[in-house]
């Protein structure tokens, strides 16, 4: 089997050459299928194959593997961060040992063009130094670096910054530089165009020559696997047995068979010292332990906030439906005690917008100023406490008009919402139901629901250019209650209940005690949760 050269490019190409080209390409369409060439054979292998990039586990297909994150982290001796789930971080070094066997991995991305012109020669390769079988003692691997943030985490911590990226993985240290050039350009630069390796990574380095000529990337793998060799032959082979002299004749090398395959995905030996291997918990345990607890932890935190929301929203909705069937009628002197709804049914309710109106409710702020008094001795004598307490009661006399504008508004932008999701729905039921109905253009179809929500609503229409204008404008100011139903005319008055009333000042002293703090206070999460944010 030969490698695939690439082409050569930039020399003129005669028009004879061109007519040859055409003319086998219109017999290479009456070919039989099975003198097709061997990059579309691995073309139609792979799209045969392309359901199996599913698949979330390590497997092999002839002489290559499909990595997962696990079987990567494990040969590169990577465990995830116990402060961060997102980070890999090395192994120490006693838990960070030699699988047995070395690895070729190929780095890329579904996307890259040059990844699937790589692929074809990757493969070919493989089948020539039979990579997976126990003779070779080598596994060639494809690791798909933007699957999912895990991979793109782990790719990181390999120190991938192009595609494709060939790195391999042996029994002894390599060193893709020199301390010196490595100290006067950088260590990536020295070490070439892909880059170092990251010095945690001990027995990886990478390919810095041209990916493009399968015969560099076949001699470098060749290259790679002998130095792997020679160190263990170093430590674990014959020449161990003589570095020991006469104490090391006892001690076999390691027998190493010349058949079967290799594992797939995290072999046995790794998978051991990663588990703990009987001697102890190991760092790759603890750290998955510590990574369960932070997970429960955290769905704990969702699961309760999620409980005191349910809690909020289910108290509002009983104050909103006592609200409704009793109403809440103001004492003397108190807001909206003058502004009975007049005409209406039993029982009487306060009209809130003629309350606003009565009140300079709509011009209410939500820091009020306090007027001060320069012949007043005695309350500069008081001090800050004095001054505390002349804000608080001029904040209590604006909060009422001020907490019922930010109540009105809310329960109006709900109540219109509703009608106009309303109106909008039976619009297209009535399309939907008429056989051959011309559905209107783009342009047509707000000025038709506008007009079926003024028929319904003539208060909803206006309602959002008077919430962005901040109700400037008198029609945005309604003497009375603008609503054609009664019901939500009543829906609006639940905001002089005392308990809503309560809900709204909570949620707006935290939303001013934010802004004050400039936003670092956690406060304001109350304003604009459940259904009753406040604006």
């Amino acid at each position: 089997m030969t490698i695939q050269r690439p082409a050569t490019s930039g020399v003129p190409i005669p028009l004879s050459s061109i007519l040859a080209v055409a003319l086998l390409v219109l017999l290479h369409q009456s070919t039989p299928a099975h003198s097709a060439s061997y990059y579309d054979q691995y073309s139609s292998a792979q799209q045969q194959q392309s359901t199996a990039y599913a698949i979330e586990s390590s497997r092999r297909e002839r002489n290559l593997d499909h990595w997962d994150a696990d079987t990567l982290a494990a040969y590169l001796g990577l465990t995830t961060s116990p402060e961060d789930d997102a980070e890999y971080v090395p192994l120490p070094p006693q838990e960070d040992v030699y699988a047995g066997h070395d690895a070729a991995i190929l780095f890329y991305a579904q996307w890259c063009p040059n990844c699937h012109s790589l692929a074809p020669n990757y493969d070919a390769i493989g089948t020539i130094l039979e990579a997976g079988s126990v003779k070779s003692n080598l596994i060639m691997a494809l690791f798909d670096c933007e699957k999912d943030a895990t991979h793109m985490a782990l790719c990181k911590a390999a120190g991938v910054k192009n595609y494709p990226t060939v790195m391999y993985i042996g029994s002894g240290s390599y060193h893709d530089t020199d301390p010196i050039t490595a100290r006067v350009v950088g260590r990536d630069k020295s070490a070439g165009p892909m880059g170092a390796t990251p010095l945690e990574l001990r027995r990886a380095v990478k390919f810095q020559g041209d990916w493009r000529y399968g015969d560099q990337v076949l001699d470098w793998i060749k290259a790679m696997r002998g130095l792997s060799r020679w160190h263990r032959l170093n430590t674990e082979g014959w020449l161990s047995v003589l570095r020991r002299g006469m104490f090391g004749m006892f001690r076999k090398p390691v027998a190493r068979g010349k058949a079967g395959s290799l594992p797939v995905g995290v072999p046995p030996k790794l998978a051991d010292v990663r588990s703990g291997g009987g001697s102890g918990s190991s760092a790759v345990e603890a750290n998955a332990l510590k990574k369960q607890v932070k997970t429960l932890e955290k769905e704990m935190e969702s699961y309760d906030k999620l409980i005191e929301t349910s809690n909020e929203a289910v108290l509002h909705a009983s104050y909103t439906i006592d609200s409704l069937l009793l109403p809440t009628k103001p004492k003397d002197g108190e807001l909206g005690a003058d502004c009975m709804a007049e005409g209406s049914s039993y029982p009487p309710f306060v009209d809130v917008f003629a309350a606003l109106k009565n009140s300079n409710g709509w011009d209410a702020t939500a820091e009020p100023s306090v007027a001060a008094t320069d012949g007043d001795a005695e309350g500069a004598a008081l001090g800050a406490n004095a001054a505390t307490a002349a804000s608080a009661s001029a904040e209590s006399k604006l909060s009422d008009e001020y907490i019922l504008r930010s109540c009105v508004v809310d329960l109006t932008l709900d109540y219109c919402t509703r009608v106009s999701t309303r109106v909008t729905t039976e619009y297209l039921d009535e399309l939907s139901n008429t056989p051959d109905a011309e559905y209107p253009a783009l342009s047509e179809l707000d000025g038709l629901l506008s007009a079926r929500t003024e028929e319904v609503e003539h208060y909803c229409v206006g309602f959002d250019k008077c919430y962005v204008d901040e109700f400037k404008e008198e029609s945005c100011r309604p003497e009375k209650c603008p609503f054609k139903n009664e019901v939500a005319c009543r829906y609006a008055a639940n905001c002089l209940d005392p308990r809503i009333k309560k809900e709204y000042m909570d949620a707006l002293s935290g939303k001013i005690d934010t802004k004050a703090e400039g936003g670092k206070t956690a406060a304001s999460t109350s304003a604009g949760t459940g259904a009753w944010g406040v604006v």
